[in-house]
């Protein structure tokens, strides 16, 4: 590979992370710990409005009936 294919693939790799990241920011604003967040952008993406983590006595779990707090 060339110096420019690397080039590209890195700043692909590089915005794909920010994107994942701040995607994850998202989720972890709604109540779910870092590792959940990372797994439910992979599932679904950006939260719906109704999706988001509660707390149970085992930690944060993934709902669809989310209402802040």
């Amino acid at each position: 590979m060339n110096g420019r294919v690397l080039a590209i693939v890195g700043a692909v790799a590089v915005i794909g992370g920010l994107v994942w990241n701040g995607f994850a920011e998202n989720w972890t604003d709604r109540g779910c710990s870092r590792g959940q967040a990372f797994a439910l952008v992979m599932r679904h993406g950006k939260p719906d409005d109704f999706q988001g983590c509660v707390e149970t006595s085992d930690g944060p779990e993934y709902t669809e009936d989310y209402y802040g707090g």
